[in-house]
């Protein structure tokens, strides 16, 4: 148990009292990303994004996500980031380091960033019968 989120014997998530755990950080995002979800749901960098970026989704640094997920399962995770004068974006999402293929709201693709302004991707993660997954991404954006 960390925060408010265990893993039951079953290997399935619970949410202790319903509250999301939270990191910040004060740099912005760049590069490859781990989103340890065995810590927390939301990650916010308060710094601005250096370059595109992507994340990979994983329970924690030396255990799968999908061990830890059953088939019929979903969780949700929000990534909060922060863009200067240039805008940079999510360019790939993985989980436990397998390529995804990301169904956007609205269908309109991987958006590209937004300059001076808040990038808020919300994810939502379904595994599938057969195993794999289900990757919905929600997008959008505040002004700083």
């Amino acid at each position: 148990t960390h925060g408010h989120v265990t893993a039951a014997s079953t290997g399935t998530f619970s949410l202790g009292n319903g509250t999301l755990t939270m990191n910040t950080s004060g740099s912005g995002i760049s590069g490859n990303f781990n989103f340890d979800l065995a810590t927390h749901q939301v990650y916010h960098f308060r710094g601005d994004a250096t370059s595109n970026f992507q994340v990979n989704f994983r329970y924690d640094g030396s255990t799968n996500l999908t061990s830890k997920v059953v088939s019929g399962e979903s969780i949700t995770a929000t990534l909060i980031t922060k863009n200067g004068g240039t805008a940079y974006a999510l360019n790939n999402v993985q989980i436990d380091g397998n390529n995804q293929t990301e169904r956007y709201l609205g269908g309109f693709g991987a958006p590209t960033g937004t300059a001076n302004a808040w990038d808020v991707s919300t994810f939502t993660l379904v595994k599938d019968d057969g195993g794999g997954w289900n990757t919905y991404v929600s997008y959008n954006y505040y002004t700083t």
